[in-house]
Order: C-alpha cells, then sequence, then structure tokens
C-alpha cells in the first residue's frame, strides 16, 4: 500500500490604487479627502488537500481511493451588498462568487493486461 496528501495554500492580496488629475474630476461634489486614493483591498484564499491510498492488490490490478478536501474565500469590494433582483432578478455581473467548502471522494480500479 502507497499512502501519498499533498496541501495546496493560495492567497492573494490585491490592492487596487487610483489617481486623479485634480477635484474638478468629481465636478468639486467631493473633496480630495472624501474621494482618497484607493478601493478596499481584494483578498483571496484556497486551502486543497489531496490523499490518495494505492492498493496494488494483485500484479495487474490496483485499487486507488481518492479524496480532496478545498476551501475558497473570496473578499472583493465588487461585490459587496450585490444581490439578485437588481435587473430582473439578476445581478448585473451575472454572477456573484460564493466561498465554498466542497469534498470529493473517489475509488479507482485498474487492470492491466
Amino acid at each position: 500500500m502507497q499512502l501519498s496528501t499533498d496541501y495546496t495554500f493560495t492567497y492573494a492580496n490585491s490592492p487596487l490604487n487610483y489617481t486623479y488629475a485634480s477635484t474638478g474630476a468629481f465636478f468639486r461634489v467631493v473633496t480630495a479627502g472624501q474621494a482618497a486614493n484607493s478601493f478596499p483591498t481584494n483578498t483571496f484564499w484556497s486551502h486543497a488537500l489531496e490523499t490518495n491510498l494505492l492498493w496494488q492488490a494483485e500484479k495487474n490490478l490496483s485499487y486507488r481511493l481518492y479524496y480532496r478536501l478545498s476551501c475558497q474565500n473570496l473578499e472583493d469590494f465588487h461585490y459587496t451588498a450585490l444581490t439578485a433582483g437588481v435587473i430582473n432578478n439578476n445581478s448585473y455581473l451575472g454572477v456573484v462568487p460564493e466561498n465554498y467548502t466542497a469534498q470529493t471522494v473517489g475509488l479507482f480500479i485498474q487492470y492491466q493486461l
């Protein structure tokens, strides 16, 4: 029998800054302090745990048991408070990404001639 396990962690932190020539670009409705110079930071986390158990039962027959656990979390200001019902029960962008946890289990049988 052979057991293998892999873990992958992904993290992304994306600050979004902007500049403007003058507050005249805002028709003098807001001050430079109100306009600021950045949007909230977008943050993404992803975890994946994958395990395989391989059993070579005979010379030409093997079994593999597979398990995967995936988790994802996204914080993106573009989607804050965006809900269905905006335009004919659909959001303008068509989809709002959601955080999730998913598990996968599989059994594989391999026979070689």
